[in-house]
């Protein structure tokens, strides 16, 4: 089967082109703060916690109305540990992850390696962060990204974003690269 070099848990978990996995440390504080959501999750209706390994996510799209109050949550419990977490919020789901890790810094690392040095990379994601951290890598070198997180955006190599409401365009976009 095809491996792929791949970004996991926001860029914080990297499989290389060689199969070579990397990872950053665990946050000491990450178990505490994950059985903290679940405590909280347990005590209302439509909550469910993912424990991510590195991070963890607090989904809330069967009750949205407790969007704000798993947010103030979250925020409380996360300022109590040390440095080093971060918030990441998403549509229906907080998540805390370690901190200056994200999907950008991950692709800059896969540019950084061999057979990816001086390449073009495509990004094609379901998420805003995709879309956000692709926008930062433009600046910082020639990169083409998509996401398509209503709506789609290609990001073209001079960073400009191309928007658009059908994923099912991705499929003829490689032909044209």
């Amino acid at each position: 089967p095809l491996r792929m070099p791949v970004p996991g848990v926001h860029g914080a978990e990297l499989r290389l082109s060689d199969g070579t996995m990397k990872g950053t440390p665990v946050h000491p504080d990450l178990a505490r703060i994950t059985e903290e959501l679940k405590s909280f999750a347990a005590g209302q209706d439509g909550l469910l916690v993912e424990p991510k390994g590195r991070a963890v996510a607090i989904h809330y799209r069967l009750n949205p109305a407790l969007g704000e109050d798993v947010e103030a949550f979250v925020r409380e419990t996360v300022e109590s540990a040390a440095r080093g977490l971060e918030i990441q919020p998403g549509k229906m789901v907080v998540e805390v992850r370690p901190a200056k890790i994200d999907k950008g810094r991950a692709i800059a690392v896969f540019l950084e390696t061999e057979p990816y040095i001086g390449r073009t990379p495509l990004v094609i994601g379901d998420d805003w962060t995709e879309g956000q951290q692709a926008t930062d890598i433009v600046l910082q070198t020639t990169f083409s990204g998509i996401s398509w997180d209503r709506p789609t955006v290609a990001l073209t190599a001079t960073g400009r974003p191309v928007p658009s409401r059908r994923p099912a365009r991705l499929r003829h976009l490689p032909r044209g690269l």
